[in-house]
């Protein structure tokens, strides 16, 4: 059998790991103090960036939130009197390494590639004279341009977990060696930021490719320090599209923005996270998930548990490809549409029968309201979508159409008139307005058929051909 060949991959944080008090203490000169210099550098962490024993070829990325221009001198400015992004490469030169400039604006910013952050960088960082020095005047400019921003540098709104850069990180090598072992090393100062990232990996092993072995290091002032972080061996695969993985992560991230314009990824629902992580090649599942995440805000009343079941037993379908194939997940994607456009609809006109019971003229508009959200939170989500169909009938159904058909008023308060002795079909020409309002305003709304769904599969499929051709 033949034995895979195995690369290591260091991704290096910078304040208060790498750039430590030796280091610093290193860039004093006589002629003043610089601010970055790659062989201080090296010989400050010679522990973690030496030659590994087993002789094995070394990659390198930017593991600090210093991820681009502006990030770097605001930290310069902010005390740490210390540049990373000018040393990086001539650092990977020294220690004989393989250095990968991707950095996490590449992914968010539009139209930019990997590496144009960095290179964008070294750019201006060249086109100054006499900047390694913290009395620099031409650094004094940048940082003041940084500051008032006016630096035309990539940038976006920084992910202080780190998440988005590793889990990236970690998709990009692996694509970049798909048959080589890779041992990835991931060091920081911060257990904060570790054991977050070690929680989401380690209960999600197959958010890294199976040909990975992610590492979490803390690396404190020049010193490994003893942690209960055991290797994760990655279960998963590779991820062609992660830049859209990212892209999206980082776009749900803006609710949990910090002050000075930083989000924390991992405050938000990790098994959201991971599953779109999972779910980064099928486009379907991707919508479906968009659709969920729609759908939990229609919840009815106080508790509506049907909901939160349908909605947990859908994220176990999808995860098996076995229970879900692309037509029954189109189907799927329509009837979560339709159950959300029917809810929003009749919670409104609960809302507002509820509103108007504080006015004149509202007898028995809180009994009716009652009468809806009880019906409502019978019926079964699938179901609600087809609430003003009659392709199908059900107690739960029938009951809804019911509480919506009831009169208020004095003399026919609660009566619901049938055409049917079996009491199946409400009589139109007698029902509450509400009934006949909504009834038409969903009067062509149904979800299609499997034949259908497979109908419009086979003709998309056909339509994207002759596109490409």
């Amino acid at each position: 059998m033949e034995t895979k060949m195995s690369i290591t991959v260091k991704s290096l944080d910078f304040d208060q790991c790498i750039s430590n008090r030796k280091y610093k203490e290193s860039l004093q000169t006589n002629d003043g103090r610089k601010v970055w210099d790659a062989n201080s550098l090296f010989n400050a962490n010679k522990e973690i960036l030496g030659k590994n024993n087993n002789g094995d070829p070394i990659h390198v990325f930017i593991g600090s939130n210093r991820q681009n221009l502006k990030a770097d001198l605001i930290n310069l400015n902010a005390g740490a009197a210390t540049l990373f992004i000018p040393v990086a490469q001539e650092l990977c030169d020294v220690m004989g390494a393989t250095f990968h400039p991707l950095l996490v604006p590449d992914l968010i910013c539009e139209n930019a590639a990997i590496g144009d952050t960095f290179h964008s960088a070294l750019q201006v960082i060249k086109g100054l004279n006499d900047l390694n020095s913290l009395n620099s005047e031409s650094l004094a400019e940048l940082v003041k341009s940084a500051l008032s921003g006016q630096l035309n540098s990539l940038h976006c709104i920084s992910d202080e977990s780190k998440f988005l850069m590793l889990y990236s990180q970690i998709q990009y090598i692996a694509q970049q060696y798909p048959d080589e072992k890779i041992n990835f090393e991931f060091y920081d100062d911060k257990e904060d930021i570790l054991k977050p990232l070690y929680e989401i990996f380690s209960k999600n092993p197959d958010l890294i490719p199976a040909n990975v072995t992610l590492n979490i290091k803390r690396y404190l002032n020049g010193n490994l320090m003893e942690t209960d972080f055991s290797p994760i061996l990655g279960l998963g695969s590779q991820q062609e599209n992660y830049q859209n993985i990212v892209k999206w992560i980082h776009k749900q991230s803006s609710s949990h923005l910090k002050s000075g314009n930083c989000c924390q990824v991992l405050e938000m629902d990790n098994e959201k996270i991971a599953r779109y992580c999972r779910f980064g090649k099928d486009e379907t599942r991707l919508k479906l998930l968009d659709s969920l995440e729609n759908l939990a805000k229609h919840q009815v009343g106080q508790k509506d548990q049907k909901m939160d079941d349908f909605i947990k037993e859908s994220y176990e379908k999808m995860g098996s490809s076995k229970d879900m194939d692309s037509i029954t997940l189109q189907q799927s994607f329509e009837e979560i549409n339709s159950a959300i456009k029917v809810t929003e609809a009749i919670n409104k006109v609960i809302a507002n029968y509820r509103k108007e019971a504080k006015c004149l003229f509202s007898v028995g508009m809180n009994a009716k309201a009652d009468r809806i959200e009880k019906a409502l939170l019978n019926v079964p989500v699938e179901d609600r979508g087809k609430i003003f169909s009659n392709d199908k009938i059900s107690p739960e159904l029938i009951a809804i159409r019911a509480a919506l058909a009831s009169h208020r008023y004095f003399g026919k308060r609660g009566n619901v008139y049938y055409k049917d002795e079996a009491r199946t079909v409400i009589d139109e020409n007698k029902a509450a307005t509400t009934y006949n309002n909504l009834r038409k305003q969903f009067a062509n709304l149904r979800t299609r058929s499997h034949a259908d769904a497979q109908v419009e599969l086979e003709h998309s499929s056909e339509v994207s051909r002759t596109l490409n051709l």
